[in-house]
């Protein structure tokens, strides 16, 4: 569970860009373990712009970490979003991390959602993608997820 604000520096209209600052922090526990200390937060930068038609594009970059005494790495995210109907859209986009330690790590992944927008101050999503290989016990394993949101906009 997460919470955060968004901060928009240049609210465009409709066919004009927009900025905004955001930053998310989550609760102290993981499942199964709630004596964890582990703080996740991030702080992004968000740009947005229409694109052909009604195709928007939005990229995030930003810094993240799992705990405040952790070294904070760097995110990405670039986003295609479309509607389908006036209350329903659809995304496609590929995020990842770039992480500077003794070697640079740089990861990519993908993933697609809908959100279907209940009135103008809250929305529904979910979200479907694969987020890399793994290896568990020596098995390898494909790290496929599905999502669930809800965002509620407070004025």
């Amino acid at each position: 569970i997460e919470f955060g604000v968004r901060y928009n520096i240049l609210d465009g209209s409709s066919n004009q860009s927009k900025l905004a600052l955001q930053s998310d922090i989550g609760l102290p526990v993981r499942p199964g373990d709630f004596s964890s200390g582990d703080v996740p937060y991030d702080l992004l930068l968000i740009y947005s712009r229409p694109l052909i038609g009604s195709v928007t594009l939005t990229t995030n970059l930003g810094l993240e970490s799992v705990d405040f005494t952790v070294a904070p790495f760097a995110r990405y995210v670039v986003n295609f979003s479309f509607p389908v109907t006036s209350k329903l859209s659809a995304f496609v986009e590929t995020y990842g991390t770039y992480v500077r330690q003794s070697y640079d790590e740089f990861s990519i992944f993908f993933d697609g959602g809908l959100a279907f927008l209940v009135n103008n101050d809250f929305q529904l999503d979910m979200s479907f993608g694969y987020s890399g290989d793994t290896t568990r016990l020596f098995v390898p394993e494909r790290q496929w997820f599905i999502d669930g949101g809800i965002s509620i906009r407070f004025q």
